[in-house]
């Protein structure tokens, strides 16, 4: 005889899966990183190497979601880097340009002046 009296305690449903929400953020954070805030690239990709830790610590596999951001936070980061050569170079041309030119002006006022001595 199974009735459930009403004085019987509530049944309890079981638990549910372990959700992690970090691979979203994970994930959220590569695709900014690539699209607007290079930074946050390598944001996500630590925030990955920190949850695959986790993962391997627990034995489970990594969510695909982080590892995609993961990949977008390196080609963001590479992005910077390339960005960050790219300003460098341009400075120094422009800082060879003037140097050049600072040069050539003083050249040409000294030759100037030597010629109007002479002549």
């Amino acid at each position: 005889m199974t009735d459930i009296s009403p004085f019987s305690p509530p049944q309890q449903k079981p638990a549910p899966p372990y959700q992690d929400s970090r691979p979203i953020a994970i994930l959220v954070l590569g695709a900014l990183g690539l699209a607007m805030c290079q930074v946050l690239g390598g944001v996500a990709w630590y925030l990955a190497v920190q949850y695959e830790r986790d993962c391997r610590d627990r034995g489970v596999k990594p969510d695909q979601l982080a590892v995609i951001g993961k990949i977008l936070g390196m080609v963001g980061v590479g992005l910077f880097a390339v960005m960050v050569l790219g300003f460098g170079l341009m400075m120094l041309m422009y800082l060879l340009f003037f140097v050049l030119w600072f040069v050539f002006a003083i050249l040409t006022l000294a030759l100037g002046a030597a010629g109007a001595a002479v002549g």
